[in-house]
């Protein structure tokens, strides 16, 4: 499985007030391009290989603004996911559903009501992609209560740690229009090991130690011309929360949450790697929000 093809960095936009995915207003993405490798077998006999391009944005509003919305919820399929699974999420804090491009018009309305700030980044690739989405900075501890499959409540204290969401997608098997894409929180502990040398000397060595949420796992095929959403619930306000954890931030005077906004979009290629055409298979994804750019010479690099 491929690591990362081309990836577009996130980079924090700020936006006076409205919100549309392209950012209604200055935007300085950061990009940083890989050559991307044709597969070495073609699902579908005399079809073009088809390219995947994720576009990701993190949008931060006051707390509230959609984990206790009914209004924005209402136009978004949160059956995306089983049913035992959208009732675990929302009691660890976490919601998520899909919906449709054309309806975004509605969304940026309600999202306008608040003041925002804009994060975007992107991957593309033919290939599988999986890399770790960091969603709070480093803290020196923290204690995360969550809700597992067995509705037992487990209770896990970390010192020195960051919080990541773990994500893949690629193109949906045995389809032409959907990607699939699967999302697992994830702490990164920094851990210590005691050993003793021929010396007789004690020494402590560092590590990493990922710890990964599977019982949250969530798994959605998004159609090209929709989006997916994970927000907060009303739940992420207990500060041990799964959802408290991962997307609310401490704020001068009051919590942020953090909504993340995935928009996928396929193209077919030809053999040699050269793009059919500059349009996508369904045509854009979102109202005024063309394909998010994949790099260049003249592209900013990390």
């Amino acid at each position: 499985m491929a690591r990362r093809a081309a990836r577009l960095s996130l980079g924090i936009v700020a936006i006076a007030g409205v919100i549309a995915l392209e950012g209604c207003g200055a935007e300085s993405d950061e990009a940083q391009k890989h050559p991307a490798t044709l597969p070495t077998t073609i699902a579908v006999p005399g079809v073009s290989p088809v390219q995947v391009q994720m576009v990701i944005y993190r949008i931060t509003l006051p707390f509230g603004s959609t984990a206790r919305s009914d209004e924005f919820w209402k136009r978004l399929d949160e059956r995306c996911v089983d049913a035992v699974t959208q009732e675990l999420l929302y009691k660890n804090g976490l919601r998520a559903g899909i919906g449709a491009s054309g309806d975004w018009a509605y969304f940026k309305d309600i999202l306008d009501r608040q003041p925002v700030q804009s994060v975007k980044g992107g991957y593309q690739s033919f290939e599988p992609i999986s890399d770790d989405l960091d969603v709070r900075p480093m803290t020196d501890e923290q204690t995360i209560a969550y809700l597992n499959r067995r509705q037992n409540l487990e209770i896990r204290s970390y010192d020195r740690s960051q919080n990541f969401l773990t994500m893949d997608f690629q193109l949906a098997p045995r389809t032409l229009d959907k990607v699939r894409l699967s999302i697992t929180p994830m702490v990164r502990a920094q851990r210590k090991r005691f050993v003793w040398t021929e010396d007789q000397d004690r020494r402590s060595l560092d590590y990493v130690a990922p710890e990964r949420f599977y019982d949250l796992n969530m798994t959605v095929d998004i159609p090209t011309g929709g989006f997916f959403v994970l927000a907060p619930s009303a739940e992420a306000s207990f500060p041990t929360s799964v959802g408290g954890r991962f997307l609310l931030t401490d704020a001068p005077t009051f919590p942020q949450e953090q909504v993340y906004v995935f928009v996928p979009t396929l193209f077919h290629v030809d053999f040699t790697g050269k793009v059919l055409s500059p349009t996508p298979i369904t045509g854009p994804n979102l109202p005024n929000a063309p394909a998010a750019p994949v790099g260049g010479d003249d592209a900013p690099r990390r």
